[in-house]
Parts: structure tokens; C-alpha cells; sequence
């Protein structure tokens, strides 16, 4: 079982600052390795034919963005988010910006747990080494993973396929202008989405 995972939006409280209001994060699931490879394949073409180095949700027009979707809906992934309503927290742990991220992925993976089955876990190489080590250390305490490798996002269409997903669920939560666009077209592909708090 491959899991990739991605998150939206930042750690931060300091909302006058220009801390997001929210924070997202998201695993897309494939149960088949063959599955995988035929739908990296094929966002590889799309992003070739669209000539651009990534598909990264923040930074595409929205014609691009409906066509990602539109190519990738048929493929047989899986995909859970955890959208973190910072606004509403009350406990002052999350004044530390690691358990802003940490509490998504331990509650989504936590989740997933009865499906993930010797599951190897691909992320996005961003953040300090120290970060991707804690985040590693924490993940492998699931039950059911396996092995987690990061991997910078433009070399891995998958983790790309991960970001996006991710921009389409926060944006149904943060925008008032057809928020659910996105997230409508693989919304088929949805296992689990968590607001939290409401």
C-alpha cells in the first residue's frame, strides 16, 4: 500500500499576522502499486502537455486545476483530510506550532489504521531535517506503516496528486466562491474529511 501526504495552509496563531485560519492535511491511499504507477504516468502526460514543472494548487489558474481533476477521477485512489479550524482552538497546546501539525496526522492516521496494511508513506521534503525526522518517528508509531520517505514534491507526481487534493479540500472550507468546485470532482475518491472544531 502506497500513502502520500501533503498539508495546506501553516502551523501558525498569530492570525493578525497573517497566519492561515486554517490548516489541512491530507493522504491520498492506493491500494494497488500497478493503480499507482498508471496514474503517475498519466499526471506526468498532463503536466508535460500543460508545460509546467508541478502541479501545486496554489499556484495554478483554475482552467488547469479543473483539468487536473478531470484527468485524475477515474483512477482508483482513496483520500482522507483533517481541516484544523485554528480559529476555535481553546487548549493552549496548540500554541506550539508542532501540535498544530501534529494533531491532523495522528488523528487521520490513527484513522486509517484498519486499512493501512505494511504501508509505505511518502511526503513532501520540506521543513528542517529535525522536522522530518520528528514527523517520521511520529508516523512510524502507526500501526500499519511501514516505511516513510521524503521526496521533494516536483520529482513525485503522487505527492503532487496528494497537494492537490489537499488545496481542493481546504478550499471547500475557506472560500466563498464555489468552494466545493474542486472537491465535487473526486469526491467519490473521499474515505474520511474531518472540521474540526466546528
Amino acid at each position: 500500500m502506497l500513502v502520500f501526504f501533503d498539508e495546506s495552509g501553516d502551523p501558525g496563531m498569530r492570525f493578525s499576522e497573517g497566519s492561515s485560519l486554517l490548516f489541512t492535511a491530507a493522504a491520498v491511499v492506493f491500494d494497488d502499486h500497478h493503480a499507482s504507477t498508471n496514474c503517475q504516468r498519466h499526471i506526468e502526460a498532463m503536466r508535460d502537455a500543460m508545460r509546467i514543472r508541478e502541479f501545486h494548487f496554489a499556484d495554478l489558474s483554475h482552467r488547469k486545476r479543473l483539468a487536473f481533476f478531470d484527468g485524475i477521477r477515474s483512477f482508483p485512489f482513496g483520500y482522507y483530510a483533517f481541516v484544523l479550524n485554528k480559529q476555535k482552538l481553546w487548549s493552549r497546546k496548540f500554541s506550539a506550532k508542532k501540535s498544530v501539525y501534529e494533531y491532523p496526522l495522528d488523528f487521520m492516521f490513527s484513522n486509517m489504521a484498519p486499512v493501512l496494511d505494511d504501508a509505505q508513506v511518502i511526503l513532501d521534503r520540506c521543513g528542517d531535517r529535525q522536522f522530518r525526522r520528528d514527523i517520521k518517528a511520529r508516523l512510524l508509531k502507526h500501526k500499519g506503516v511501514r516505511t516513510v520517505i521524503a521526496e521533494r514534491s516536483h520529482n513525485n507526481a503522487l505527492v503532487q496528486l496528494a497537494d492537490m487534493v489537499c488545496g481542493a479540500v481546504a478550499r471547500s472550507f475557506g472560500s466563498r466562491k464555489k468552494p466545493d468546485e474542486y472537491r465535487n470532482l473526486i469526491r467519490h475518491r473521499e474515505r474520511q474529511v474531518r472540521f474540526w472544531p466546528q
